[in-house]
């Protein structure tokens, strides 16, 4: 017999449409009870309080019956009594040993606060690191008052051995010689020691740490270097050694500078001997250190001028006779700046006086300067 392969489709197919149709139509042939019984309960509402009344009250139970009365004449059995067993002899108490107190631990008198040595002060020492060396002042400890057994409102010495301790401080009294005002003699008293605190060791202060420490010192400034001075001779002479001061002020003549001092005779009638070469030197360098050319514009470099004025005794210019002479190159306002610049210059480095001899006055009281801010040059 030959199986169609699309038979296990076919049943397959078959029973889930049984299955199907089965819990489709299935449920009318079923009869059902239809009638459900619905119970119903009463239920009461009551307040918050009287919920709570009715916690608090518990649910007791009902009195009990009276008990029934036992008739006296009845003759109740005597309850067996039970033989006595020997019990075991409780144990004896071992010795309690008796322990020694431990005897107060003495408490030593503090010592007296003894004051702490006077460190010297130490002389400053290099400061090699360059740090600044001031010295570190640590401040003074508080003082602390000394321990004493009693506690006062103010603060009494510890009195004599020898005084007798008493209320209020009391000066000895001899007796009077006169017989008529006689009074009793008195012995000297003194007020018990007393504190105004209790003082713990934690107080006092601790004598071995010093009161003042020195850092390292600043590192000496080297001392300054005199300037040099520059000979006062009356002339020149070939067989003198030239100084520094000449070698320098040469120098500078003869690579920028020259000077036109003018020699003036002294009102009085006397002369003295002429400026040398160094001293003009060094009065032009005087000058040339606070003559600042790079402030001057374009126009103002292109100028110069010649600046005259006279000075004070004490080699300071007097600066109401500083006055231009004259100028050449530029417009006014290039001129004007030119003037101001060689002006500031005189003021400023002869504020403290320019390095001239005195007994030559009369020869640089008054002097003419040429200023050329093209060559940075002044004659």
């Amino acid at each position: 017999m030959r199986i169609s392969p699309n038979t296990g489709t076919y049943v397959s197919g078959a029973g889930h449409a049984a299955f199907i149709l089965y819990l489709i139509v299935g449920g009318l042939f079923v009869a059902r009870d239809t009638d459900f019984e619905v119970k119903v309960s009463n239920v009461s509402i009551i307040s918050g309080e009287e919920f709570a009344s009715m916690q608090a009250q518990s649910p007791g139970e009902g009195e009990l019956p009276p008990a029934p009365e036992v008739p006296a004449d009845v003759d109740q059995p005597a309850p067996a009594v039970e033989p006595e067993t020997p019990s075991a002899p409780p144990p004896t108490p071992r010795p309690v040993e008796e322990v020694a107190p431990e005897p107060e631990p003495v408490i030593p008198e503090p010592a007296e606060a003894v004051e702490a040595p006077v460190v010297p002060e130490q002389p400053e020492a290099p400061d090699v690191d360059g740090d600044p060396g001031d010295t570190l002042i640590v401040p003074d400890a508080v003082p602390v008052p000394r321990p004493a057994e009693r506690i006062a409102e103010e603060v009494v010495e510890q009195p004599d051995p020898e005084v007798a301790v008493g209320e209020t401080d009391q000066a000895a009294t001899a007796p009077a010689a006169e017989p008529t005002p006689v009074e009793e003699a008195q012995e000297e008293t003194a007020r018990e020691e007393a504190t105004t605190e209790i003082v713990t060791e934690a107080d006092e202060p601790s004598t071995s740490a010093p009161t003042k420490s020195t850092r390292p010192g600043r590192k000496p400034k080297p001392p300054a270097r005199p300037a040099p001075q520059v000979a006062e001779t009356p002339t020149e002479t070939p067989s003198e050694a030239p100084s520094l001061a000449d070698s320098i002020a040469n120098a500078v003549a003869e690579a920028n500078t020259s000077t036109a001092v003018a020699d003036n005779a002294n009102p009085g009638g006397g002369t003295s001997s002429p400026i040398t070469r160094s001293e003009k030197g060094a009065f032009i360098l005087g000058i040339q250190k606070c003559w600042n050319v790079g402030a001057l514009g374009t126009d103002a470099l292109a100028v110069s001028v010649v600046v005259g004025f006279q000075m004070e005794q004490n080699a300071k210019p007097i600066v109401g006779s500083i006055r231009m002479i004259s100028s050449t190159g530029g417009s006014g306002v290039a001129v004007e700046k030119a003037y101001e610049a060689a002006r500031r210059a005189i003021i400023r480095c002869g504020a403290s006086g320019y390095n001239l001899p005195l007994d030559k006055y009369d020869q640089w009281r008054e002097v003419e300067v040429s200023f050329n801010a093209t060559k940075k040059e002044i004659r």
